[in-house]
């Protein structure tokens, strides 16, 4: 097991760096500890590895949410990997759109903890 040293996962497709990017920024001026690719991999690292080992890292994932989420492989595993480790995953809307069934069951979509922008 992984210990915690991250308070947050930040989960986005490429394609939605700058939000993510955004994101990241903030909630680490306010004293958040954040974990956030391509930022956060050693180089010649085995990216899969890492990116499990950093949902394993913290507390929670926040999950940068638009259309491009739907297209990510990445974005799958990770929710899948803090799934299986009971890490809870907060979605982030960028857009108004509905999630996959994949995402959607892990999620459980439309709960209280849902943002928006």
């Amino acid at each position: 097991m992984v210990p915690v040293s991250n308070d947050v996962y930040i989960s986005y497709s490429s394609k939605d760096k700058a939000v993510a990017s955004t994101i990241c920024s903030s909630l680490e001026n306010q004293g958040t500890r954040c974990w956030i690719a391509p930022r956060d991999v050693p180089p010649g690292a085995p990216y899969m590895h890492v990116l499990v080992e950093g949902v394993d890292s913290t507390k929670a994932v926040v999950l940068i949410y638009s259309s491009n989420t739907c297209n990510s492989e990445h974005i799958s595993r990770e929710i899948d990997q803090a799934s299986k480790q009971h890490i809870p995953v907060i979605p982030f809307r960028i857009e108004d759109v509905a999630p996959t069934p994949e995402i959607a069951a892990t999620l459980k979509c439309g709960s209280r903890r849902e943002k928006r922008i």
